[in-house]
This record gives structure tokens, C-alpha cells and sequence, in this order.
């Protein structure tokens, strides 16, 4: 009985180097899971406020730029 109890507690401390080994090895691929769903829960999110407002400035810019383009090209009188 003491004997099973030293085993038991070496077991749950981690003591068994094979043991340790798994339960490290578990753990980094739960959080690497984790890890990935979130990273795919902010891909997929909606842009909030502040990114509309992003990408409405840059849209304004890139029109902008191209009537300035056109604008500064000579006309020909034909």
C-alpha cells in the first residue's frame, strides 16, 4: 500500500520523465488549437467602426488619386 501510494504521488507530480513528456506534449497542442481558433475568430470577424473608417479613407484616396491622374494629363485640342 505504500508502496502504490509513492507510486501514485510520483505519477501525479510528474516525476516519471515519460509522463512529464506527454502531458508537456498535450498541453502545447491544446494551446496551439487555441491559439489557431482564434486567430481564425479574427479573420472572420466584421470590421468594427474604426475599420469602415479605414477603408472608406483609403477607397477616398485611391479615387482621389486617380481624378488627379486624369486631371494633370494635357488635353489635346483636336
Amino acid at each position: 500500500m505504500i508502496l502504490m501510494t509513492a507510486i501514485g504521488f510520483f505519477i501525479e507530480d510528474g516525476m516519471i520523465p515519460k509522463f512529464e513528456f506527454l502531458t508537456h506534449q498535450s498541453q502545447q497542442m491544446i494551446s496551439k488549437h487555441q491559439n489557431n481558433m482564434k486567430i481564425d475568430k479574427y479573420r472572420t470577424q466584421e470590421p468594427g467602426l474604426r475599420g469602415r473608417m479605414i477603408d472608406r479613407l483609403g477607397d477616398v484616396m485611391i479615387s482621389g488619386g486617380m481624378w488627379l491622374k486624369k486631371s494633370s494629363k494635357p488635353h489635346s485640342d483636336d
